[in-house]
């Protein structure tokens, strides 16, 4: 088995192509995708993050990426080993991520609750399991869709290009306190192959402030359209209005009409708000993620 960084665009095809061999057919559309590889390799150095193992004849077995959210992610073809050796290199590159006060310095991973195998590998690597998860929602477009109701001074409307990017930016970090997401994050997701300027979409309030935003997305799964409508934000100061709801039942409209057969999104399981958002707008839980996390730098010896 030989082992290398991520050298371009083909191996995101490889990366992809082995994605869709290994993972259950109900998993083809999980985190990450096309459009997630696209905006983490935007960055400069984002090649250093990924490892590949291939065989002897150089066909591709599996891959790992440690994203800038310190979060594991890896996939590889069934054999004995290499799973371990796959979280072994996430661990010791988890060991050149800065450490910053304030930091909780964990290297998170997570997995379907039905991965039986996956959720054994992590914690025979010493990941624990946390108490948050992702909860995962659909919205199968069978059954006749909510019309949308904002307050009145409201409006929806598509994002008004990059000069709103600042904007959405303060939006993002203020709904979510966070500083995470900067200008140059997003206008990396506006640089994706499946952006689409119509399906970025914000409520602009009666004084003419940004108080709400939803990224719009339709991808090929299989055969298949299947649409996104997250992330969702709400600025503080606009919570509790609706706004996320008719956010929700605006996009799933809109996806629709472009051909997906569903609408997805995800929140963590501690967002009641969100949840409670998008069980109105007429989207049910569909499956959870379980997360897990070790802390770095961390010992890596043989398992």
């Amino acid at each position: 088995m030989k082992t290398r960084l991520y050298a371009g665009e083909e191996d995101l095809e490889r990366i992809l192509a082995l994605q869709a061999a290994v993972r259950p057919p109900q998993q083809h559309s999980d985190y990450p995708g096309r459009v997630d590889f696209e905006e983490f390799l935007a960055q400069d150095g984002a090649a250093n993050w990924i490892q590949l193992w291939e065989d002897d004849r150089g066909a591709l077995q599996g891959y790992a990426w440690v994203d800038d959210y310190r979060n594991l992610h890896f996939e590889y073809r069934p054999q004995p080993d290499l799973g371990d050796e796959v979280v072994r290199w996430g661990l010791a590159r988890a060991a050149d991520l800065p450490v910053e006060d304030g930091d909780e310095n964990l290297l998170d991973s997570n997995c379907r609750s039905s991965a039986a195998e996956r959720i054994a590998l992590l914690r025979r690597h010493g990941f624990a399991d946390s108490p948050v998860r992702t909860v995962h929602f659909v919205h199968r477009l069978n059954t006749p869709l909510q019309t949308p109701q904002l307050p009145e001074g409201f409006l929806l409307r598509p994002l008004a290009g990059e000069r709103e990017v600042e904007g959405v930016v303060a939006l993002h970090r203020a709904a979510f306190g966070t500083e995470q997401m900067t200008v140059e994050d997003r206008l990396a997701t506006m640089h994706t192959s499946e952006y689409s300027p119509e399906l970025d979409w914000v409520v602009q309030a009666a004084d003419g402030r940004l108080a709400a935003y939803c990224t719009g997305t339709l991808s090929p799964v299989g055969e298949e359209l299947v649409g996104y409508t997250d992330p969702v934000a709400v600025h503080p100061d606009f919570q509790r209005l609706g706004l996320a709801k008719a956010m929700l039942c605006a996009g799933a409209a809109a996806l629709q009409t472009r051909g997906a057969v569903c609408v997805r999104l995800g929140t963590t399981s501690e967002n009641t708000g969100m949840r409670r958002a998008a069980e109105a707008a007429g989207f049910e839980l569909d499956y959870e993620m379980l997360w897990f996390s070790h802390p770095f730098p961390a010992e890596t010896g043989a398992v």
